[in-house]
């Protein structure tokens, strides 16, 4: 299935979603990864504060590759109407 995040806030929830759709609890994803329980839960609620390599870990344990693909090209004064947040 295919996800598409535009906003970090969308990940907690889509984290927890694809865990208990794999069929593990946080505390099986902990013992397939060698850490604690309290850091899957801690990943789950703000993985925006994780590093891309723990997340990394975190999807491939059930599976789940990270895809990067390149928007539709838009008309140029629609880049200049909705700038970019850095």
């Amino acid at each position: 299935m295919k996800y598409v995040i535009k906003h970090p806030q969308q990940l907690s929830p889509l984290l927890k979603a694809l865990r208990t759709k794999a069929g593990f609890s946080q505390a099986k994803v902990a013992a397939k990864l060698g850490v604690t329980h309290q850091a899957v839960s801690a990943l789950e609620r703000h993985p925006e504060k994780a590093t891309l390599d723990r997340l990394m870990r975190f999807l491939g344990a059930m599976d789940v590759d990270i895809v990067l693909q390149s928007r539709p090209q838009r008309q140029s004064d629609e880049l200049t109407s909705h700038p970019v947040e850095w």
